[in-house]
C-alpha cells in the first residue's frame, strides 16, 4: 500500500503493517508509550523506518484478534 491510517492505539508496528507499505509508503497510528499517545507517521525506507510525530491524541485502544 502507498499508505496506511491506523484508528486506534497500539503499542508497536504489526509486521502486518510493516510487510505491506511500499518504499515510502506511510503508516499513521496513534502510539501508546508510558500512558501517553501520540500520533506518528512512519514511512518505510529501504533501510526500515523514519518515524515522525505529530503531537498528543486520545483514541480507543487496538484489540487483539481472536483465534
Amino acid at each position: 500500500y502507498d499508505a496506511i491510517k491506523v484508528a486506534a492505539t497500539t503499542e508497536q508496528i504489526t509486521d502486518a503493517w510493516k510487510d505491506q507499505l511500499k518504499i515510502n509508503g506511510k503508516l499513521v497510528y496513534p502510539e501508546l508509550l508510558n500512558d501517553v499517545q501520540k500520533l506518528v507517521e512512519a514511512t518505510k525506507t529501504q533501510d526500515g523506518f523514519t518515524l515522525t510525530t505529530h503531537g498528543y491524541v486520545e483514541f480507543v485502544p487496538l484489540l487483539k484478534g481472536t483465534e
